[in-house]
């Protein structure tokens, strides 16, 4: 490879990661090779020569594909650039004729969707089915039918921390089983204030509450696990790659028969935005849940959010939806009642009260802002 694309992995991206160093020295020895077949040294190809390299992209790749050859490309040249290697740039002005990337939006599951994917999680699988799975990585004919059953019970705690927290991939995997004694910048379980300490996007940190329901579930795997660094972990017991993440979710779906789901695991954080509306939750409660800033002055300075509000707001999700969660309890069906269990329908139904008792104030202190 030529000496100014080895200059440029081996200093401008020295302090970024593994991957992203592969990946940038695989896209930069196939342009080497593509000037190499032209006889064009890399060091003199002028504009015409990259917009022939560009067209034979166009030919072949996707549009993604294309615009991250080509970034990698013109960093390059911007370093050797910068270091004299190089008196111009030749790819200015070719990237204006990349083709437009069509970007698909998370979209919202419907009830019956989202019902057929936790139904998916939660029953019982035998040896037969757990062994056909297709979106597990690493469930061959060789694993033992108790470590698929293992990874089949973690799918089910995959699927409740998306649809009931509303996390972003990245925040949930690297999520503590416990509290470290350095916290740092990393997202851990608060068992004590039942929330999510989560360390996210922009490097800011926000505590996420945790649904009644997601909370048992939780309390009863970190009884199961408690070897468990991480709530949850791949085959050899470490933190998973995003790249397995989204390969278990995708099965899952998949076995559900969910079709058409672009970005499957953030889909679910618009779900339960929409479901959170429906519910009249306020809008600064689902800011705070959510990571946003907010939405408006009010919201930012004078509402007053707190812990409760936000394990108030959280405990509502779904309930538009009828019953999605085999745990989830009918507010509205008072024979239903009896088959629950008493706690868990008491907590939902106290946060539920205290949920409407905040709307109730909060309409008051808005008519008392107008007179």
């Amino acid at each position: 490879m030529h000496a100014i694309f080895e200059s440029y992995i081996t200093d401008a991206l020295a302090h970024r990661k593994p991957r992203t160093q592969r990946n940038c020295r695989t896209v930069l020895m196939r342009f080497d090779e593509w000037l190499a077949d032209k006889g064009i040294e890399a060091a003199a190809a002028m504009r015409d020569e990259i917009r022939s390299y560009l067209a034979d992209l166009v030919a072949a790749y996707k549009p993604a594909t294309v615009s991250r050859h080509m970034i990698y490309v013109r960093a390059a040249y911007n370093d050797a650039v910068e270091k004299g290697d190089v008196a111009k740039n030749p790819t200015v002005g070719v990237t204006r004729l990349l083709p437009p990337i069509e970007r698909a939006e998370p979209r919202v599951y419907a009830a019956k969707e989202l019902g057929a994917i936790v139904n998916e999680v939660t029953r019982e699988l035998t040896e037969d089915e757990l062994r056909s799975f297709v979106g597990n990585p690493g469930c061959s004919i060789n694993g033992d039918a108790e470590t698929l059953r293992r990874r089949h019970a973690q799918d089910r705690v995959m699927i409740y921390l998306l649809a009931l927290t509303g996390c972003r991939v990245a925040e949930l995997l690297g999520l503590r089983m416990e509290k470290p004694e350095v916290a740092g910048k990393t997202s851990y379980v608060d068992w004590e204030s039942r929330q999510l300490s989560v360390f996210g996007k922009g490097d800011k940190r926000r505590y996420v509450p945790v649904h009644p329901i997601l909370m048992s579930l939780l309390e009863s795997w970190r009884e199961e696990r408690p070897e468990h660094v991480f709530v949850i972990e791949s085959s050899w017991r470490r933190q998973m790659s995003p790249q397995s993440w989204q390969t278990h979710v995708k099965g899952i779906l998949k076995r559900a028969g969910v079709r058409n789901a672009s970005h499957p695991s953030h889909s679910f954080r618009k779900t339960l935005c929409t479901s959170l509306t429906r519910c009249n939750v306020r809008r600064d409660v689902i800011d705070g849940i959510f990571g946003w800033s907010a939405s408006d002055i009010g919201s930012k300075y004078y509402t007053g959010r707190s812990p409760e509000d936000a394990h108030a707001g959280i405990a509502l999700a779904y309930s538009d939806m009828g019953r999605v969660f085999p745990e989830q309890p009918h507010l509205e069906a008072v024979e239903a009642h009896a088959a629950l269990d008493g706690e868990l329908l008491a907590e939902v139904e106290r946060l539920r009260l205290e949920n409407e008792n905040l709307q109730l104030k909060l309409k008051v202190a808005s008519l008392e802002a107008v007179a």
